[in-house]
């Protein structure tokens, strides 16, 4: 697909959501791993078009959940 188009929007988050256990929703690992599939594939490097988090979840792991935050309230946290 990305041979055939103009741009490739690659997904490089949701590594960990409220499905799963807690962590990043996007770490190294796994955005390098997502770039070197499409790369595999190949993708051309300048046709790959990062979808980057604009979010973040907030952790309760006493409670087992997860809550969504967004960016600028994940940037208030301890202010």
């Amino acid at each position: 697909m990305g041979q055939y188009s103009g741009g490739l929007m690659i997904m490089t988050y949701d590594e960990h959501n409220p499905r799963t256990k807690p962590g990043s929703s996007a770490s190294v690992d796994w955005t390098e791993a997502t770039i070197r599939y499409a790369l595999k594939y190949e993708v051309p490097p300048s046709k790959i078009l990062l979808g980057i988090a604009g979010y973040g979840w907030d952790w309760d792991t006493t409670a087992g959940e997860a809550k969504y935050s967004s960016y600028e309230e994940l940037m208030n946290i301890d202010k």
